[in-house]
């Protein structure tokens, strides 16, 4: 097993690239289909905030696809795999509403701040999945069984 798997801060960081990487897609996915309209029902079609969180709950559920197939593959076994899933997607819309609100009231629209705060958010609402037990960090939804596997410990 590569240390990606051995050490879950990995497995936070990469998947947030990745969540990041998907809703960067996702963003003009619309427009690459000639505005479908089913297409449109789970991307955006304007620049509004409603729009934005659409992108930050559809790229999270996306990446739980990914996750799952990784998961089972390294039999990394969960109990509530998909409360975690949509805890973490839904977990980062008010994070997000609740950082870009008062950023865009003092400073306007800025597009590197929109996308660095972005990124951030998928970071704290992977986090957002682990509690802290005896000391250390766990993913929320562990399996009781397997409390000593290390990939289940944050360091």
């Amino acid at each position: 097993m590569s240390k990606f798997f051995k050490e879950p801060k990995y497995f936070i960081y990469l998947g947030s690239v990745l969540i990041f990487l998907m809703g960067f897609i996702l963003h003009f996915l619309y427009d690459w289909t000639n505005q479908n309209v089913i297409v449109g029902s789970f991307t955006p079609i304007d620049e509004s905030i409603w729009e934005h969180m659409k992108i930050i709950f559809t790229s999270t559920l996306l990446y739980g696809i990914i996750d799952y197939i990784l998961l089972n593959k390294y039999n990394i076994k969960y109990n509530n795999f998909p409360f975690q899933l949509y805890f973490t997607a839904l977990a980062a819309i008010p994070i997000y509403l609740v950082i870009y609100i008062p950023l865009y009231n003092l400073l306007g629209e800025n597009a590197f701040i929109s996308i660095a705060l972005l990124f951030m958010v998928y970071i704290i609402s992977r986090l957002s999945a682990f509690h802290k037990r005896d000391g250390r960090f766990v993913i929320i939804c562990e399996d009781r069984a397997r409390r000593s596997n290390p990939w289940l410990q944050l360091t």
